[in-house]
């Protein structure tokens, strides 16, 4: 999580790496709770910077 949001739950750096890339037009979220829901739409409108995007992707790729 680090790497992808310092700070950041799994689930918010999840969202946060999702919301952060350029195609995607529509996420579906389907939680529990309100507050999850309330996490999840939190953090789908704080996404990660789209350079650190590219290390993130750069490391996955890498794996």
């Amino acid at each position: 999580m680090n790497l992808i949001q310092p700070g950041s739950t799994p689930h918010a750096a999840a969202f946060q790496v999702v919301g952060a890339c350029p195609v995607l037009d529509l996420v579906l979220i389907s939680t529990g709770s309100r507050a999850h829901w309330d996490d999840a739409t939190t953090a789908l409108a704080r996404p990660i910077p789209e350079d650190r995007l590219k290390k993130v992707l750069d490391v996955l790729s890498a794996g």
